[in-house]
């Protein structure tokens, strides 16, 4: 490939056949106007060698094992032109289709799926950039180089930079100082029947100063399909001077797939990011947020439910680094886990040294619905600073027996009364959404799961 960084691909172990599509792949990357692109693949595909598919022998990955991707190799997925119809796009909309949509089939934009105002003929909100990552390295090449971050050392994100390695699309959003958007961006990304495939994106998202939006994240199968696809994403997000972020995610994929995702966040001073993640799909299923709150008074809150059943592996990772003075996290994640479900959550909180003055709050709670069922909790403290007020807690339990026998004794028969209680206890993080659509829209996707739906 003209002008590309020359690298030495010698793979060993499970992550033999990746390193090896991502060989086939180079030979057809951009020539001499995009190399740094492929100096960033290249180096990407270097760290993946050199850390290979990460294990339970890593602190961070303590509860999740990726068996399924050693024993299956995932091959990349075309570009979307599976046969999908507008009626099936309209099963996963918000009420009223009030929202901007962006549509991914097996990893790739599909302008006919979308919203009409995403094309070259249509009017966004001013001060908004909407783009497939595709179209964005062919006609803003800028705006991607300028934020799109190479691979990092930790060997915990071995996952990550495969993504950058092979990712084949993805979204680009882009608010100019001071915007403001009304209606939320929906990014809708669906997988097919096919099997055996693995679809990598990789999203940006940059928000200038005092711009403010909400963005919504859906990962789910086509109606009727069982694909045992594997999902990797890497969403980056950069929050600048008091920008706000409300950043929401669904994952309902078929419960034969395998789900790995990861939000990258970058807070400046006064920045917000709120964000909610639910999680019901997927064999295995694994969603990170790592977090720096680099500025003076950065504020985050993390916030999501992870419900399973069966033999479901749910896994959330938060590790988020206060950097700055005066810097906030409220998070609060809650576990439903019945059958043989496997639920963890690991959470991270670093205090740097100089950032006085933080607050950070941390919760995890988990409802085991069964004997065989596991929750697994891991929060962390590390703390090099003075003046700081830090907490985090976990429990792991049943039912509470008076709430379920005040119910009983109203005239409500057992499973009625205890089917109520998991509503509340997985409904509350929800209840907390401001925006109402959004909020109907999860509200919705718990519903179906509590009524036993698998989409």
């Amino acid at each position: 490939m003209s002008g590309a960084v020359a690298m030495q691909i010698q793979p060993k172990g499970a992550a033999e056949d990746y390193l090896g599509q991502y060989a086939g792949l180079r030979r057809s990357l951009p020539g001499a106007d995009l190399t740094w692109l492929a100096s960033l693949r290249d180096a990407a595909a270097a760290r993946f060698q050199a850390q290979g598919l990460p294990t339970s022998a890593l602190e961070a990955w303590k509860f999740t094992h990726l068996d399924r991707l050693s024993k299956q190799i995932y091959a990349p997925g075309s570009a979307g032109d599976a046969a999908v119809t507008t009626e099936q796009i309209a099963h996963f909309r918000f009420a009223g289709m009030c929202e901007i949509l962006l549509v991914f089939v097996d990893g790739h934009f599909r302008a006919d799926l979308s919203d009409p105002q995403l094309g070259d003929a249509g009017a966004l909100p001013a001060g908004l950039t909407v783009l497939s990552l595709a179209r964005a390295l062919a006609k803003t090449p800028d705006l991607v180089r300028d934020h799109l971050a190479g691979p990092e050392a930790d060997p915990a994100q071995a996952l990550a930079a495969l993504n950058l390695a092979l990712a084949g699309d993805g979204a680009v959003i882009k608010l100019t100082g001071g915007t403001k958007l009304t209606q939320p961006l929906h990014l809708l990304l669906l997988t097919s029947k096919a099997s055996g495939q693995a679809n990598h994106v990789r999203n940006l998202i940059v928000a200038e100063a005092g711009s403010e939006a909400t963005i919504v994240e859906t990962y789910a199968a086509l109606p009727g399909a069982t694909s045992n696809a594997w999902t990797n994403v890497v969403t980056q997000v950069s929050v600048a001077e008091s920008a706000v972020i409300r950043h929401f995610k669904v994952q309902s994929e078929s419960l034969e797939a395998t789900h790995t995702s990861a939000s990258d966040v970058h807070l400046a001073s006064h920045a917000r990011y709120d964000s909610f993640a639910l999680a019901t799909g997927a064999a295995l299923a694994r969603h990170e947020v790592r977090a720096k709150l680099t500025g003076d008074k950065a504020s985050a809150t993390l916030n999501g439910v992870y419900l399973g059943r069966g033999r479901q592996h749910q896994a959330q990772r938060t590790d988020v680094e206060h950097l700055a003075q005066d810097t906030s996290l409220s998070e609060t994640y809650k576990g439903v886990l019945d059958g043989r479900a496997h639920g963890a959550f690991l959470g991270r909180i670093h205090v740097g040294h100089g950032a006085r003055g933080t607050d950070a709050q941390q919760s995890n709670r988990n409802l085991l619905l069964s004997d065989h069922a596991v929750a697994d909790s891991k929060p962390e403290l590390e703390i090099y600073a003075d003046d700081v007020k830090c907490a985090h807690g976990a429990t792991v339990g049943d039912l509470e027996r008076e709430p379920l026998f005040y119910l009983r004794a109203r005239g409500l028969g057992e499973a009625e009364a205890r089917a109520l209680l998991i509503e509340a206890f997985a409904a509350e993080l929800i209840d907390r959404i401001e925006d109402e659509t959004v909020r109907g829209h999860f509200r919705n996707q718990l519903t179906h799961w509590l009524a036993g739906d698998t989409q």
